[in-house]
């Protein structure tokens, strides 16, 4: 973890970041360069101080003053590891690397099948257009509740059929050789930003798709309770709604501001399942030219309420919102921060940050790899 805070280090600056020793810090650098975990940074001395690695001017030139300090870096170079992505509606796939990729990008997508046994062979099928030989490591991002110690998947409201599938045993039935780990979707988007931005300590990510769902982060390390669930706050029951949701309850948020529920409080009508993205340009231009309508508004205000009340409740002044409401004008943005303002305890005594970002699926799929497969073998 050092090495995603650090970027380019050497052993003595790891050693001190993680409270070791020289030597066994030296030790552990060494067995990761030889797992391709880590590898040799270029060095890039600065030219106005002196001391360990650093260099001198002399006229026109700059010679070294004593021995350089070997810089090493989370590994960018390919591997045998595999990102999937099984999605409501999307499943992809990617290879994934140690050092995180910012990006997201996916290197093969195909509609999600409508049963688990059609979607596992899809997953082997396009595995080799992937990676050229099959992998050592799998790691898979799945919405909903999930028991992430044995891979199994309790409930999916937007995914119904997949629910009280093992999804690790569904991939290795495909890929047998392979070790295979799942991560809850937004577990996995919060790690994507622990990832990518070493600064991120304390926060609560709240992704708005198909569902809505968040996650929260304390002390750089997610929240988690005594049961396989957590951030569920999609499924809170709003006053005065009563619209069915997936999980079998009515009047749960995510049936106000879900991608869907969007884009019909937008247009005033209603979209048959699958046509959403088709009429996303049509909501984004009814937006920027009718505003907040007051249909729209009472949703992100319930959605504000909600993210002030679980903010409320952990102590957290950070709020980082991903998914379909930063594809929106910002209009949209600012009402719901607005919201969460209005609702939020300490922003009566200091401020409370709120800003969006783009998902980083894949990075987080790479920090998780890091906590569950690379640090337990060292």
């Amino acid at each position: 973890m050092a090495a995603l805070r650090l970027g380019r280090a050497s052993r003595s600056e790891l050693a001190r970041d993680v409270g070791l020793s020289a030597p066994t810090a030296g030790k552990i650098v060494d067995a990761l360069l030889g797992e391709h975990v880590l590898s040799d940074a270029p060095h890039r001395a600065p030219v106005s101080s002196i001391g360990e690695g650093t260099t001198q001017r002399v006229g026109r030139s700059a010679r070294l003053v004593g021995r350089p300090r070997q810089l090493v870096g989370l590994s960018t170079t390919s591997s045998r590891h595999l990102a999937v992505q099984w999605g409501t509606v999307h499943t992809r796939l990617a290879p994934l690397q140690v050092c995180p990729d910012p990006t997201d990008t996916w290197s093969v997508e195909f509609r999600t099948p409508v049963s688990a046994g059609a979607w596992q062979d899809a997953v082997g099928r396009a595995c080799g257009r992937v990676l050229p030989g099959r992998p050592d490591v799998v790691m898979v991002s799945v919405p909903g509740i999930v028991d992430e110690q044995t891979g199994r998947l309790l409930l999916s409201p937007n995914m119904r059929r997949a629910d009280g599938q093992n999804i690790a045993s569904l991939v290795r039935r495909v890929l047998p050789r392979a070790k295979v780990h799942v991560v809850q979707e937004i577990h996995c988007l919060a790690l994507g930003v622990l990832g990518t931005e070493p600064a991120a300590s304390d926060f609560l990510l709240v992704d708005f798709g198909h569902g809505v769902g968040s996650a929260a982060v304390v002390g750089g390390k997610i929240y988690r309770g005594n049961l396989p669930m957590m951030g569920e706050i999609g499924h809170t029951p709003v006053v005065g709604h009563s619209r069915p949701c997936g999980c079998g309850g009515v009047g749960c948020l995510e049936t106000l501001v879900s991608r869907q529920a969007l884009a019909e409080s937008v247009l005033g009508r209603s979209l048959r399942k699958g046509r959403v993205a088709s009429c996303w340009v049509e909501v984004v231009e009814t937006i920027e030219a009718q505003g907040v309508t007051t249909r729209l508004g009472e949703a992100l205000d319930a959605a504000g309420a909600g993210i002030a009340g679980a903010i409320n409740a952990l102590g957290i002044d950070r709020v980082i919102l991903t998914g379909s409401v930063t594809e929106l004008p910002v209009v949209v943005r600012d009402h719901i921060s607005s919201a969460i303002r209005r609702s939020a305890l300490w922003a009566r005594f200091g401020s409370v940050d709120v800003q969006t970002m783009p998902r980083r699926r894949l990075a987080g799929l790479s920090y998780a790899m890091i906590d569950r497969v690379v640090v337990p073998q060292i």
